[in-house]
């Protein structure tokens, strides 16, 4: 469905937003406008759960306020991916999984596993006379495995 040509009551066409519209509702608003809301409202919880149950040496008004401002553009970033329709954003790939930068992500990410998990094993070895840091890493290179491995047996249910 094309946006510039649709129309959302009848006789008057959808208006596009650079940010796109919602999935839902009237198409009359961005999907920016109803993203803001509850990610400022997920940003203001959250930095009420850290004010409150954290140790700082400043007033909780401060630890608040710190948290809550430089969590909202995540907060509301990350409501603006659940609520944006995909097809509404002016220049948007129609399959961007099948893009080149796609293509960059998966490479780097494999050559980041490759070199990451040799160093992290190697790391533990040297570190072998200090506990901390040696258990530390082994429980890191653990992970990365359990990662590994669930990552392999989704791809192989999933492909």
């Amino acid at each position: 469905m094309n946006p510039e040509t649709s129309t959302n009551h009848g006789d008057q066409p959808a208006q596009t937003y650079r940010f796109g519209h919602a999935r839902f509702g009237s198409k009359r608003h961005s999907a920016l406008t109803f993203a803001a809301l509850p990610g400022i409202a997920v940003a203001v919880l959250a930095g009420v759960l850290v004010a409150l149950t954290g140790s700082f040496e400043m007033a909780s008004v401060w630890v608040f306020a710190i948290f809550t401002v430089c969590l909202a553009p995540g907060c509301v970033a990350l409501v603006w991916i659940v609520v944006v329709d995909r097809n509404s954003i002016p220049g948007a790939i129609r399959t961007p999984e099948d893009s080149v930068e796609t293509t960059w992500l998966e490479k780097a990410s494999q050559t980041t596993c490759l070199i990451t998990f040799p160093a992290v094993g190697i790391g533990a070895a040297l570190t072998s006379n200090v506990p901390e840091v040696s258990l530390t890493l082994i429980a890191v290179c653990g992970l990365m495995v359990l990662t590994f491995v669930a990552a392999y047996l989704w791809e192989k249910r999933h492909s």
